[in-house]
């Protein structure tokens, strides 16, 4: 995906847990270069938080 294009809905992914939470990520899916993670909490259907980070995959 390109920085700041449009969100694939496929690429979401189900977390684990919700205090202490995981989910896999296959980092050579996306090639190098800087990228951004959301994660989101949905709730009922409704996202009630979300958060970004920002990492590079070599």
């Amino acid at each position: 995906m390109q920085r700041n294009g449009p969100v694939d809905p496929r690429a979401w992914r189900p977390a684990e847990g919700r205090t202490d939470w995981s989910f896999p990520l296959a980092t050579a899916a996306y090639g190098a270069g800087h990228r951004t993670i959301v994660v989101r909490l949905v709730e009922q259907g409704t996202e009630t938080a979300r958060d970004t980070v920002r990492a590079t995959f070599r």
